[in-house]
């Protein structure tokens, strides 16, 4: 899909549409308690942005499961309540 104009587009469009999903979410945990992120829209791009980066390199060189559970600690410190 990168390859083409219209490819780009649509995947531009379902990055944008997955920030502002997630970022709902995070808004929603923090109205209900759940967390307390200052900031749902930039920590929601960061979370996807890490998750794609993860998967890019995971077909790289594997990644250990200590090291997955390193990044959801990180995760969950970004949402704190």
């Amino acid at each position: 899909a990168a390859n083409s104009e219209k490819g780009r587009e649509a995947l531009a469009k379902r990055a944008e549409d997955s920030v502002r999903i997630l970022a709902g979410l995070i808004t929603n945990g923090n109205e209900a308690g759940s967390f307390s992120c200052p900031d749902p829209e930039t920590t929601a791009a960061h979370i996807l942005w890490l998750m794609e980066g993860m998967s890019r390199h995971a077909g790289l060189i594997p990644i250990a499961e200590e090291q997955i559970e390193a990044q959801l600690a990180q995760i969950e410190r970004l949402l704190q309540k």
